[in-house]
């Protein structure tokens, strides 16, 4: 048998109705794809300005590394020639008290005695020498006594060797400096 339409309208309403939906859905998709083209545009804007920024950052962190670097580089040096010109400082004073030390023996030590060493270890002075009279050892250790620049000295070793001459005695005196102020 033979289907008659009766309703034709409605045919034509469901055609109607099938492509309002279409174009309906065609429109809801291209509107999710502009919303999230526009909103990854968005997103893409951020990072970039957040990632120049960062850029900007590390920038200025490396220029202020560099410039601490530079200040580190030049304090070490200022430190080592502080430490160069304290050592200068140092061993002119030294030698001015090793200088006082040489003249306040020449003025104390008597005319018979011969000093063999003289050494410094701090403020300890260890002297040895040799004489022909254990008087004069005596002498010296007075002069050293009276003298403002020493302490008491101590007679370590005392010991006589026959010269060519006659006997001698060789004598070691420890003796430690007052201070190097006076």
């Amino acid at each position: 048998m033979t289907q008659i339409n009766l309703l034709p309208w409605r045919e034509k309403a469901r055609k109607k109705l099938k492509i309002n939906l279409g174009i309906l859905f065609a429109m809801g998709i291209s509107v999710t794809l502009f919303i999230i083209i526009i909103f990854h545009l968005l997103l893409s804007g951020l990072i970039n300005r957040e990632n120049a920024r960062g850029d900007f950052l590390q920038t200025a962190v490396n220029e202020r590394s560099a410039l601490y670097q530079a200040e580190k580089a030049k304090k070490k040096k200022q430190d080592a020639m502080e430490l160069e010109l304290s050592f200068l400082y140092n061993l002119r004073s030294s030698s001015y008290h090793d200088v006082q030390l040489l003249n306040q023996l020449t003025t104390l030590v008597p005319a018979t005695i011969v000093l063999d060493q003289v050494a410094k270890t701090g403020h300890k002075i260890v002297i040895v020498g040799r004489t022909q009279a254990e008087l004069e050892i005596t002498l010296f250790m007075k002069n050293i006594t009276q003298s403002k620049y020493f302490n008491q000295p101590v007679l370590t070793r005392i010991s006589q060797t026959p010269d060519k001459i006659g006997a001698s005695r060789i004598f070691e005196l420890q003796v430690e400096q007052k201070g190097e102020g006076s």
